[in-house]
């Protein structure tokens, strides 16, 4: 049975958001929320990890200390530089700071040093 009903008074025909439509308004709304404050933690971080040059080279041979040190290939890629040369410029870094003994003691273990 087909039957026509009239329009609202006012002519307008009103239309109510289903349950469906509002959670997904409210999921739309928090995950823009949500972005929002995650692009702002990532800037955050992001400007507290400029890292210095020391920062670098000493966490890259501390990565790679347990494992008797970085390997040559993976000097170059990182670095450009043979593992040598990546030696020395790991002491003349860690000379030129003032590290933990603990941690100069473990870069010695693994690191040769070369005295002039």
């Amino acid at each position: 049975m087909n039957v026509n009903h009239a329009p609202p008074a006012g002519g307008r025909v009103t239309s109510h958001p289903t349950t469906a439509d509002s959670v997904r308004h409210d999921v739309d709304a928090y995950r823009t929320q949500r972005r929002r404050q995650l692009n702002e933690l990532n800037r955050r971080n992001n400007a507290r990890q400029v890292r210095t040059e020391t920062d670098v080279i000493v966490h890259f041979a501390r990565i790679w200390a347990p494992y008797g040190g970085a390997p040559t290939e993976e000097v170059f890629q990182t670095f450009g530089i043979s593992r040598q040369q990546f030696n020395d410029k790991l002491w003349q870094t860690v000379e030129g700071v003032e590290f933990d003994a603990s941690i100069v003691r473990e870069l010695a273990r693994v690191y040769t040093r070369q005295h002039p």
